[in-house]
C-alpha cells in the first residue's frame, strides 16, 4: 500500500512537472520578452545592441547578462519568437538545475520533486521570463552552483571543484548579490576537497582568469577597473533619500529611480509608502569618467545620512524585503503578474518557519550547508542599507528559502532538531556538510554506519566548526 501511494504521488508530481514546463514554454514563446521592451527590460537590451561601443550603464551593469542577451540577439537575429523559444528553454531549465541541487544535497526524491514542480509553478519564478531581467539568467546560475557544489563535495577532486567555481563565478559576474553564496559553497567544498591548498590556487586562477577582460573594458568605459559591475549609482540613488537622481556626465544624463518609490508594499492591509515615495524630489550628480572614481567617490560623500536617517532606510528596507511585489513581473493587468503580486505574502510566514527550524538545528552545534547558506543571504538581504531594497531582490533567495523550508521536514533535519538518535538515520554518507546522500536499507545501522559518518565528518566539517559528528558512537550521541 505504501509502494502505491508513493508511486502515485511520485506520478502526480511527474505531471505537475510536466505542465508546468510546457506552460513555461508556451508563456514565453507567446508574450517573448521582446515584446516588453521598457525601463530596465529596455536598457538590458541597449547593452546587447551596443555591447561593443557602451555607455555609462554598459560599463555600471555586470557583464554576465549583457553577454548573455547579446548571444540571444545574435543568435536569433531579434526575432520575437526565436527569443522566446530561448527565453522558454531557460525557464523549464532553471526549476531543473535547483531539483538537481535538492538531489546533491541528499534531499529524499519525493521532497526533491514537489521542489521542481513548485518552482515550475509558483509565479515569482515564472512571471520573470516574460522580461529581459537578469534573474533570468541568475536563477539556473545559482541552481547550477548549488549543484556543482553537492557535487564538489561528494567527489573531492580538483575537477568538481574547478566545475563549482566556474558556475558560481558566471553567477557573480551576472549579479554581485551572488557573492555570499558563492563564498560559503565554495568554503564548504575546499573544506572536504582532498588537496586543499591546490584546490584554492586552481579556483583562485579561475576567477582571476573571468575577471579581467571586464576589468580592462570597465576601465576603458568609467575611468576605474569594475570586473562586477559599479554600485555607485544604485548608493548614490539610496543615500540621496530622493525619489529621482539624475546623473550628468559628459556624454549624456540619465535619470533613475527605485520602483519601490511607486507601491505600497503592505498593500491592502495598510497604504504605507517609503518617504521618498511620498513627495516627488530629485537629486543632482555631476560626474566625469576622465577623473575615474574621485567624482563618484565626491557624490557619495556629499549625501551623507545622520543616523536617524540611515535607521529610517534600514527600517524601510525591511519592510520592503518582506512584503514588496517583486518589478516588473507582477503587474496587475495579466494574470501570471496578479497572482505573483498576491503570493508575495507567503515569503515572510516562511522565513519565520525557516528561521525557528534552522535554530533547532544551529543549537545542536550542527552547521549544513544549506539552512547556514540560505540564514546568512536572508539576513544580509534583510538588513542591508547599501541600495533601497526592491521585491525582485528577494527573488534569487525565495529558492533557497523552499529549499531550506523542505530540508526541515525531511527525516534527517527533524532528527537533528529534535536531538534523536542518530544511528536510526539509514543515509550514507552525513548531509551535515552538504554531502550528497543515497538511501539505504536499515542494514546500514550501528557500528558500520558510526564508522561512515566518523570517517566522512573528519573531511566534510565546515573549517572552525566543532565536529560532533566525530564524537557519535553506535546508538547515541554525545
Amino acid at each position: 500500500m505504501k509502494a502505491d501511494r508513493t508511486s502515485r504521488w511520485n506520478l502526480l508530481l511527474a505531471w505537475l512537472i510536466a505542465l508546468g514546463s510546457l506552460a513555461r514554454a508556451v508563456v514565453a514563446v507567446v508574450d517573448s520578452p521582446s515584446k516588453h521592451l521598457f525601463s530596465d527590460p529596455a536598457r538590458h537590451w541597449d547593452n546587447a545592441v551596443n555591447f561593443f561601443t557602451p555607455g555609462l550603464m554598459g560599463g555600471c551593469d555586470p557583464i554576465g547578462y549583457q553577454l548573455y542577451v547579446f548571444a540571444v540577439r545574435w543568435i536569433t537575429f531579434e526575432s520575437p519568437v526565436a527569443i522566446g523559444v530561448i527565453t522558454g528553454l531557460l525557464s523549464i531549465l532553471m526549476p531543473w538545475t535547483f531539483y538537481r541541487a535538492a538531489r546533491s544535497f541528499g534531499m529524499p526524491r519525493a521532497f526533491s520533486m514537489a521542489f521542481w514542480a513548485a518552482m515550475c509553478w509558483l509565479p515569482s519564478f515564472f512571471a520573470i521570463y516574460r522580461y529581459f531581467m537578469m534573474e533570468t539568467l541568475l536563477l539556473p546560475l545559482i541552481g547550477l552552483g548549488l549543484w556543482m557544489t553537492g557535487r564538489a563535495i561528494r567527489k573531492k577532486s580538483i575537477g568538481s571543484l574547478l566545475w563549482m567555481t566556474i558556475f558560481w563565478s558566471l553567477a557573480v559576474m551576472t549579479k554581485a548579490q551572488a557573492i555570499p553564496l558563492a563564498v560559503i559553497c565554495f568554503c564548504y567544498a575546499v573544506q572536504a576537497a582532498d588537496r586543499r591548498w591546490v584546490a584554492i590556487t586552481v579556483s583562485a586562477l579561475v576567477v582571476c582568469i573571468l575577471m579581467i577582460p571586464n576589468s580592462w573594458r570597465t576601465n576603458t568605459i568609467l575611468g576605474y577597473p569594475a570586473p562586477l559591475g559599479s554600485g555607485y549609482i544604485a548608493q548614490i540613488m539610496h543615500a540621496s533619500g530622493k525619489t529621482h537622481t539624475r546623473f550628468v556626465l559628459p556624454s549624456g544624463s540619465w535619470i533613475y529611480s527605485s520602483p519601490s518609490c511607486y507601491i505600497a508594499p503592505l498593500e491592502p492591509l495598510n497604504d504605507w509608502r517609503i518617504e521618498r515615495g511620498m513627495i516627488e524630489t530629485m537629486h543632482l550628480v555631476k560626474a566625469d569618467s576622465d577623473n575615474g572614481r574621485k567624482d563618484w567617490d565626491r557624490a557619495l560623500k556629499e549625501v551623507g545620512r545622520s543616523s536617524e536617517t540611515a535607521i529610517s532606510h534600514l527600517w524601510e528596507n525591511f519592510i520592503l524585503f518582506l512584503f514588496a511585489p517583486s518589478w516588473p513581473d507582477s503587474g496587475k493587468d495579466y494574470f501570471l503578474g496578479l497572482m505573483n503580486h498576491w503570493l508575495r505574502w507567503i515569503w515572510a510566514p516562511l522565513l519565520f518557519h525557516l528561521f525557528i527550524g534552522n535554530a533547532l538545528i544551529f543549537r545542536r552545534l550542527r552547521f549544513p550547508l544549506i539552512p547556514v547558506a540560505t540564514s546568512v543571504m536572508v539576513l544580509m538581504l534583510m538588513f542591508q542599507n547599501a541600495v533601497t531594497m526592491e521585491g525582485r531582490y528577494r527573488k534569487p533567495v525565495e529558492p533557497l528559502v523552499l529549499l531550506n523550508v523542505l530540508w526541515l521536514w525531511t527525516p534527517v533535519a527533524r532528527r537533528i532538531a529534535s536531538g534523536a538518535r542518530e544511528a536510526h538515520d539509514s543515509v550514507k554518507p552525513s548531509i551535515e556538510a552538504g554531502a550528497h546522500i543515497t538511501a539505504e536499507s536499515s542494514r546500514f545501522r550501528s557500528a558500520k554506519y558510526s564508522t561512515n559518518v566518523r570517517a566522512m565528518t573528519d573531511s566534510l566539517a565546515p573549517v572552525g566548526v566543532p565536529n560532533v559528528l566525530g564524537k557519535c558512537r553506535t546508538g547515541t550521541c554525545t
